[in-house]
């Protein structure tokens, strides 16, 4: 998909949305050092000056990752962009979308060898039960990204790294009970993962680890589903 070029030569954005823990963030980095590029991120802004730099009293400018990628090319992810303000990304959608636009120090044109990539938990659609911090980001931002990829965790290379197998069929049976009781929590590849580590490092239990992982954060009542102690 990074290697798409429109009409204006430019590459289209890239948004990847799927469960947290599943690599987004780091499937971003490893394309771009596949390529060569050199890659910039920025978590969720709350002001438009985050991704477009400031003036300060003294007259300097302030750059940001998302200009330099702009101007000098590189591979850009603006990483939980649906727990963005909305209006302060208004403020931005020119820049995504034209071949040049308006920094607070003058006009700047895009390279060519610039990617913009966004990533979130949703597609930007608004909260979920699952993601209720996430926003409703306006139509008009997401139209900027007119290429998208479900990024959900692969199970087999979960498997790989956790190189636990039967730690791995303890957490998916968790998974699966929570499921069947329409629960809706995740635990996801994280908590596996550390769990395996407590397991191998520091001769935990199976219950220890899913205790000091993925049940430290439920309800009573939902744990003891989660262990099978209860329908």
């Amino acid at each position: 998909m990074a290697t798409l070029r429109k009409d204006d030569g430019y590459a289209p954005g890239i948004f990847l949305a799927g469960e947290r823990g599943s690599g987004k963030t780091t499937g971003c980095r490893n394309a771009a050092h596949a390529l060569g590029m050199k890659w910039y991120a920025n978590g969720a802004i709350s002001m438009s000056h985050e991704m477009l730099g400031w003036i300060d009293g003294s007259g300097a400018y302030h750059r940001t990752p998302f200009r330099d990628a702009f101007e000098h090319g590189g591979w850009y992810t603006f990483d939980e962009v649906d727990r963005s303000d909305p209006n302060a990304l208004l403020a931005v959608n020119p820049h995504l979308a034209n071949g040049e636009a308006a920094f607070p120090d003058g006009i700047v044109r895009r390279h060519k060898d610039c990617i913009i990539t966004a990533t979130g938990n949703t597609w930007g659609l608004g909260a979920s039960l699952e993601f209720s911090g996430a926003c409703k980001l306006d139509e008009a931002f997401l139209s900027r990204f007119e290429v998208k990829l479900e990024w959900n965790v692969d199970r087999a290379f979960e498997r790989k790294l956790v190189a636990n197998a039967s730690w791995m069929d303890y957490v998916d049976a968790a998974r699966q009970r929570l499921r069947d009781a329409g629960v809706k929590y995740t635990i996801d590849s994280r908590a596996a993962i550390a769990g395996a580590k407590m397991i191998s490092q520091l001769g935990y239990t199976f219950d220890k680890a899913a205790s000091q992982t993925y049940l430290a954060s439920l309800k009573p009542d939902q744990r003891k589903i989660v262990q099978g102690l209860s329908a």
